[in-house]
C-alpha cells in the first residue's frame, strides 16, 4: 500500500560542490520528495536519532551518504543505523568518489542497499540518482 505522503531524502555530503550537485540533480527530477542535507556523520546521526537541533527532523524514507565525512566516516554511520531495530530499514546508498572494491564490499557488508560511484558526467550522475529514486522511493514499498 503505497502511502501518499511526501518522501524524505537525506544527503549527508560534506563537499558543498558535491552536496549542492546532488540536490539540483534529486531536484531536477521533479519528484514528490524534500530533500534534507547535513555535511557531517554526527549530524546526520542526530538526524536520523531525532535528538538535539533535528527532534523534529522529519523521518527519512532514503538516504545518500558519502563516505568520507568529517566526525563519523560513512562506514561508521552504517554500523551504527544497521545495530538499531528503528533506523535499520532506512534505505542507504553510498555516494563515493571510491570504485576501490574493499570499499564497495565494506559498503555492503555494513547494509548499504547500494553504491553509486560519484560521476563527473552531470547527466551520468542524475540518471544514477534517479534510477536510485525510482526503486526506493516508487517501486519498493517502506514505511519510517
Amino acid at each position: 500500500m503505497r502511502v501518499n505522503t511526501p518522501r524524505q531524502i537525506l544527503l549527508v555530503e560534506d563537499e558543498v560542490t558535491d552536496a549542492a550537485l546532488a540536490i539540483e540533480a534529486l531536484e531536477s527530477l521533479k519528484q514528490e520528495w524534500h530533500v534534507h542535507h547535513t555535511n557531517d556523520g554526527t549530524r546526520a546521526l542526530n538526524w536520523l536519532h531525532r535528538i538535539g537541533e533535528y527532534i523534529e527532523a522529519p523521518r527519512v524514507h532514503l538516504a545518500f551518504l558519502d563516505l568520507n565525512l568529517p566526525g563519523r566516516n560513512g562506514l561508521s554511520i552504517l554500523e551504527e543505523v544497521r545495530k538499531d531495530d528503528e533506523l535499520s530499514r532506512i534505505p542507504i546508498v553510498v555516494l563515493s568518489t571510491s570504485n576501490r572494491p574493499e570499499d564497495v564490499r565494506r559498503a555492503y557488508e555494513l547494509g548499504a542497499r547500494g553504491f553509486i560511484q560519484k560521476s563527473f558526467d552531470y547527466e551520468d550522475f542524475v540518471r544514477s540518482l534517479s534510477v536510485a529514486c525510482e526503486y526506493w522511493l516508487c517501486v519498493s514499498e517502506y514505511v519510517p
